[in-house]
């Protein structure tokens, strides 16, 4: 290849800014197929990568610099670093070795224009990792979700959603009193330590007017609600049902609930075919026995509870 064929170091930019935008969506999608990585894990190792490209580019001005060279165009510091060409006339080179000394030096400049590419704006990186989130999107299994617009109680009602001032998103169900008597009751719970607003209206529906198919997994986490959502999801528990939800990750809001709720919830479990653990899903678990007579000890003021269908060993 002459020399003036050569791409300039912004066209390689360029193209390969367009390689990777095409790859992608691709790439990712076969990654989080092999792999099951979730939206959350691709975000965070982006965002990991563009922080160590943006630092090693630092740190290689910072080398440059002290070397005793400004940064100036890439070019213009390739050819300060290249030795001068010797002439083949002085050197007696043969042909080949004069071929092979240019494609050494056009391999060094693809080289440094790849390494250039990977210091692309973030915005490119940016699009790039959007057009792999919605390729993946429409194509994992999209067909396979399906989103209710209800909340979860014992019954179907309209209920009030009430939380603190500075958390809108810490939710708190209220089906039995209007929304100020609700403010009341849930400020007085917390013994005045925190503001509550009323926020709106939630229409709330028995799991298991819902739901027939069998469950892998179910995680609860309705902010002091959990005895009404449990006792509206029977029907997908209970063992002479057959007991078709394996797994359970639930949250257990003591501080939200009586002592004598903290103790049904925990039979309830016990009854509908449960073994219950604060630590992970194998265990250890609760004593049955302590459960049934109320004198099991729960460690943690908050925990989440690991719940494992007892046929299963």
């Amino acid at each position: 290849m002459q020399a003036g064929d050569r791409p300039t170091v912004d066209q390689l930019r360029r193209d390969a800014t367009k390689g990777l935008l095409a790859f992608l969506p691709t790439a990712a999608s076969k990654v989080a197929e092999k792999h099951g990585k979730d939206h959350d894990g691709d975000k965070a190792a982006a965002k990991r990568l563009r922080r160590k490209r943006r630092a090693e580019a630092a740190g290689n001005k910072g080398a440059d610099s002290g070397a005793g060279g400004a940064a100036g165009g890439s070019r213009q510091q390739r050819q300060k670093r290249q030795p001068p060409k010797r002439k083949k006339q002085e050197s007696g080179e043969s042909e080949e070795e004069a071929d092979s000394d240019s494609s050494s030096n056009n391999s060094r400049d693809e080289d440094e224009a790849a390494g250039n590419s990977d210091d692309m704006d973030d915005d490119a990186a940016a699009a790039a990792a959007a057009a792999a989130t919605n390729g993946r999107s429409r194509r994992a299994g999209a067909d396979r979700i399906t989103l209710y617009a209800t909340g979860l109680s014992n019954k179907s009602a309209e209920c009030s959603i009430i939380s603190e001032d500075l958390n809108q998103g810490n939710g708190i169900t209220i089906c039995d009193q209007d929304a100020q008597q609700g403010v009341q009751a849930v400020t007085a719970m917390f013994k005045d330590r925190y503001k509550f607003l009323a926020r709106d209206k939630i229409t709330v529906r028995r799991l298991d007017a819902m739901l027939s198919e069998e469950v892998q997994v179910m995680k609860i986490d309705v902010e002091g609600h959990e005895k009404q959502m449990v006792q509206g999801a029977e029907g997908l528990l209970s063992t002479s049902n057959g007991g078709i939800v394996w797994y359970i990750m639930a949250n257990f809001n003591r501080e939200m609930m009586s002592k004598d709720d903290q103790l049904w919830y925990l039979q309830f479990l016990d009854r509908m075919g449960y073994k219950i653990s604060e630590k992970s899903f194998q265990g250890p678990f609760y004593d049955a026995a302590a459960v049934k007579d109320g004198t099991v000890k729960v460690e943690h003021h908050h925990p989440d509870l690991y719940l494992v269908r007892k046929e299963l060993g």
